[in-house]
């Protein structure tokens, strides 16, 4: 919203309470006894006779020397700019009481320079009757000389000083309804001119301002002289906006005509008091609109300030806002936006940050307790660039009152580690605002471990007592307490302070280990660390397991003390938390604990707590037997690289493990290769076996890779040779009847006849060559159907791994025409089928002579012999 218009909405708004105070006001005048001892002004339609004329105005009289100086002085002060408005109203005040004073507030009201002036004077014209000086003139008007200069001022540009010359024409000699009716109708005047004297003319009460407002309704006169006089009566009447202008002149304007003077004003009163039954809730919403449109404003302010980019606009154009600056809800706002600007990491390097600390330093003692908070804040993130600040905070720390800026200000110098704040903070230690107790209780413990300017012995020792006691105090909430126990752990942090920690917090720890607050529990798991280091590690389980604490921080301030000191004796403890904690990030941190113990055990041991957790199935301990035979394999490593001897049950226990994690991640050549290196040990042959037929497995579950069987193939060789073999056999014969069961398996039974069987000359006991040749027909065969079934779908296409196994298969089921027609493959399939599977051959029919007598044995064809498959033929042509 730009200046202008936000100029406009506040001059509507305050327009509003105008008309409607000013009315009331102007009607108690008029109705109430004299303001200033006098009877009161004849009513505005008496006869022009009995009205005062306005050439007549009391004579000054003559200006003492020490009364001029003292009018130069308030006339000096009221036209200063630099005066704050309170005072320069005063000054205006005291002038309107002195007559010998009035030619210069007219020579002001009638100059064309200072415009302020000109509305603090009409102001202070325009004021209410109880703040109206008594002795100004002998009746109860203002004098009528301010006529012509208001009217002056009452014809200009400025919205504001408009608003306040038709107020303080209301307060005039009774002649200014007839003069503002001339005004008004006059079409030479400009139209601003003529509004403005509507504007002021809908303020006065009485018949005569309303018959003039309404001749204004006529056609004739322009389209925004007519609204603005449609809205004056409106306004002054009490009616609904806007104005029904034909109903208003057919009825209401009648009835007014002929009213009685005296008996309008008092149905204008009664009008006053029926809306005076709303006027409460009228300003309370005024009150909430109001607080809307500042928050609008400062919602403006904050686009504003966020579109500047620079740090040297955004900080110019906060100065500017700050500096006087009368609202203070922008000065809140200015110190808001620095606040966070200066919690933002760029502003802490920048040029602008030393100016920023200029300029919110005398802040620091501002009168608005959120300003000295706020303040606080700003200098604690600005704290590199704020010297001179800590000094100024200490100050005002000292005459401080308000308990939340004490916790903002302690807050701040503990973060500057500021020492001589020591004596200040034990006294507010002792505070009954616990903010103030918690943020004392953390300024000491920064003092405390400070390094730019150590506190004494003494004062240690002091502030350790402070906090025991303070500790251990009825009054103390948990908060408090908490930021206790962690400066008692700054405090005992520092080597030379140890014993002094000891005797001061030992006991009141163990009791905190009790507490019913986790944070407690666990704040005094991490001092008594720092205070018994390893020797810890027994409170951590008795009087109770803290491992089993029911506060989540508990546990994780108990595990982080095991890891820090690792011990043989918590890896039992560990396990048994793990197999029952439902926090990944605590079973994260007891694996690890857990880790680092066995890296520290000797490599026998490692392995006794790896076989033992081999058996495992639980969620948590699966990881767990996996990062212990991990530990085992690094051992293992070291002793190689040591040319230390490692027992080969350990290497089978590492190898076997990582051989089915490389399973389980889909890895089956890694794992074949893992099973090698385990069969290039020392084994027995039962072992042998079982590891030769794991790699068959391995190839079996993949039996569409080519690669990985002929990687197995010299284990399946081998396993020919050991006892029943025929199992071996039989272990393929099960996995292609599961493969050929199933068309996306299919290749899978190709590939294992093809690399597998085809290349044995001898078969074991049991086992024929004739079956497996059969075996092998039948798997070409369903091959070539699954293929023609491919190329006989509304898209045609064929896998082409079908064909390279059709080709091992038979090395005659070759030319296939891969990249020709549809209708050629089929062609092309069909001949391998025949290939495979000779059709029979077609028999003659018989004759009808030869029906009649049974044929010769010369007559009958020949048997035909078994068709012959060769393996790896040269194809038909």
């Amino acid at each position: 919203m730009s200046y202008n218009g936000k100029f406009r909405m506040k001059s509507a708004y305050y327009s509003g309470f105008c008309l409607f105070f000013g009315t009331l006001a102007a009607l108690m005048l008029i109705f109430s006894a004299p303001l200033f001892g006098q009877e009161s002004p004849t009513p505005t339609n008496a006869p022009a006779a009995e009205t005062p004329p306005a050439s007549i105005a009391p004579a000054p009289t003559p200006a003492a020397a020490e009364d001029t100086g003292k009018i130069d002085v308030m006339k000096n002060g009221l036209l200063s700019e630099t005066v704050e408005q309170p005072l320069r109203q005063d000054f205006a005040r005291e002038l309107l009481k002195d007559q010998n004073a009035h030619p210069i507030l007219i020579e002001i009201l009638n100059s064309d320079q200072n415009i302020s002036a000109k509305i603090i004077i009409c102001q202070t014209i325009a004021a209410k009757s109880s703040q109206l000086p008594t002795s100004i003139t002998n009746n109860s008007y203002i004098p009528a000389i301010f006529i012509d200069p208001l009217f002056k001022n009452l014809k200009t540009e400025d919205p504001e000083l408009s608003i306040w010359a038709a107020q303080a024409l209301v307060r005039c000699h009774d002649g200014v309804p007839a003069r503002l009716s001339q005004m008004v109708q006059d079409a030479n005047l400009p139209q601003p001119h003529r509004l403005n004297a509507i504007a002021a003319l809908q303020l006065i009460p009485g018949k005569e301002p309303i018959l003039a407002l309404a001749n204004l309704l006529d056609a004739s006169q322009p389209q925004p002289i007519r609204d603005h006089a449609a809205q004056a009566i409106a306004s002054a009447l009490y009616l609904p906006q806007p104005l029904d202008i034909q109903s208003f002149q057919s009825d209401l304007l009648k009835r007014i005509t002929e009213m009685d003077p005296e008996v309008f004003l008092y149905w204008q009163i009664d009008r006053i008091r029926i809306k005076l039954n709303n006027a409460q809730a009228d300003i309370l919403s005024q009150r909430n609109l109001s607080t809307q449109r500042l928050q609008q404003n400062l919602e403006l302010l904050t686009d504003n300030f966020n579109l500047r980019n620079q740090p040297d606009n955004r900080f110019n154009f906060l100065k500017e806002k700050l500096q006087n600056q009368p609202e203070q809800s922008i000065r809140i706002w200015v110190l808001q936006q620095i606040s966070r600007w200066s919690a933002q990491p760029d502003i802490k390097s920048s040029d602008v940050a030393p100016k920023l600390v200029q300029l919110i330093i005398p802040l620091i003692s501002d009168p608005d307790p959120q300003l000295r908070q706020l303040t606080a804040a700003s200098l604690e993130n600005l704290s590199a660039h704020a010297k001179d600040a800590p000094s100024a905070l200490l100050k005002q720390l000292t005459l401080e009152t308000d308990p939340p800026t004490q916790a903002a200000i302690l807050k701040t110098l503990g973060e500057f580690e500021y020492s001589p704040a020591a004596e200040q903070a034990l006294i507010l230690l002792e505070s009954s605002e616990q903010n103030v107790v918690a943020q004392a209780a953390r300024t000491l413990g920064k003092i405390s471990e400070t390094k730019n300017a150590p506190v004494s012995p003494e004062i240690i020792n002091k502030i350790a007592q402070t906090l025991a006691g303070a500790y251990q105090k009825s009054s103390t909430n948990s908060t408090a307490q908490t930021e206790i126990i962690q400066a008692m752990g700054k405090i005992a942090k520092q080597e030379a302070n140890l014993k002094l920690a000891v005797d001061a917090f030992d006991q009141i720890l163990k009791i905190a280990l009790a507490d019913k607050s986790d944070e407690i529990r666990s704040q005094a798991v991490y001092v008594l660390t720092q205070m018994h280091k390893k020797n810890v590690l027994p409170m951590l389980l008795s009087p109770a397991n803290l491992l089993e604490d029911k506060g989540l921080v508990v546990r994780f301030a108990a595990l982080e003390a095991i890891e820090l000191y690792p011990d043989p004796t918590m890896l039992s403890p560990l396990r048994d938390r793990l197999a029952r904690e439902d926090n990944s990030d605590v079973a994260k941190l007891i694996r690890s604990a857990f880790t680092k113990i066995l890296t520290q055990l000797p490599i026998v041991e490692i392995f006794k707590w790896a076989d033992s957790l081999k058996s495992a199935t639980g969620a948590e301990e699966v990881p767990l037997f996996n990062l212990s035979v991990a530990t085992l394999a690094d051992k293992i490593n070291q002793a190689k690289t040591a040319n230390q001897p490692v027992p080969i049950d350990y290497e089978i226990l590492v190898l076997s493990h990582q051989a089915e994690l490389a399973l389980k991640d889909n890895q089956p050549v890694q794992a074949i290769n893992l099973y090698k290196s385990l069969l290039d040990l020392k084994l027995t042959d039962e072992l042998k076996d079982q590891f030769n037929y794991l790699i068959l497995q391995i190839a079996l579950d993949h039996a569409d890779k080519q690669a990985i069987l002929k990687q197995a193939t010299p284990f399946f060789n081998y396993l020919l040779t050991r006892p029943n073999p025929a199992n071996v056999l039989q272990k393929i014969n099960d996995a292609c009847d599961k493969y050929q069961a199933d068309d996306t398996l299919l290749i899978r039974s190709g590939n294992l006849i093809a690399v597998f069987i085809i290349p044995l000359e001898k078969y074991p006991p049991g086992q024929t060559k004739a079956a497996w040749e059969n075996r092998r027909i039948e798997t070409a065969l369903k091959l070539i159907d699954l293929q023609k079934k491919l190329l006989s779908a509304e898209t045609p296409a064929d896998n082409p791994q079908i064909t390279k196994v059709l080709t091992q298969l038979d090395a005659r089921l070759s030319g296939y025409p891969a990249q020709d027609t549809p209708e050629k493959r089929l062609a092309a399939l069909e001949r391998f089928r025949n290939i495979l599977k000779p059709p029979p051959p077609a028999q003659p029919k018989p004759t009808p002579e030869a029906a009649t007598a049974p044929p010769t044995a010369a007559d009958k064809p020949p048997t035909p012999s078994a068709p012959k498959t060769q393996l790896a033929s040269t194809p038909e042509n």
